[in-house]
């Protein structure tokens, strides 16, 4: 049997136990604890047979969620560059519309920081300035 996760980041962790306080709702007043596992755990004791693949955009590497760890080594890297070699998605340009923008004054940096983090670096921004296109 295989188990074909998508977004494996997201959910294939807990393989080792936690301890978890148990609090009283309306005070917040510790009541007892036990010991908790995650979805990965509960996955390979129900299929203790089962091959596990994973797929993920966002591979994650810390002590209590570690993707190569649950799953193994990478099989296939796809990453942006191949997708956009490959034609499947444009170029992604990502260019800091505060370091870019004329500073005129100090009241006017303000204001332009603020309207360039409203805008998220959108091209929206970039032509109201008359800011070429990366």
């Amino acid at each position: 049997m295989v188990v074909i996760s998508d977004e494996a980041h997201r959910s294939q962790y807990g393989l080792k136990a936690k301890l978890k306080m148990i609090k009283y709702k309306k005070t917040g007043q510790v009541i007892g604890s036990k010991y908790v596992f995650g979805f990965a755990k509960h996955m390979r004791d129900a299929l203790p047979k089962a091959s596990f693949i994973g797929f993920t955009g966002t591979p994650i590497d810390k002590e209590d969620k570690d993707t190569r760890g649950v799953f193994g080594g990478y099989v296939s890297i796809y990453d942006v560059q191949d997708a956009v070699d490959s034609g499947a998605t444009v170029p992604i340009y990502c260019a800091t519309l505060v370091d870019t923008l004329k500073r005129v004054n100090a009241r006017t940096n303000s204001r332009m920081s603020t309207l360039a983090r409203s805008w998220s670096h959108t091209n929206i921004g970039r032509k109201r300035f008359g800011i070429p296109d990366a």
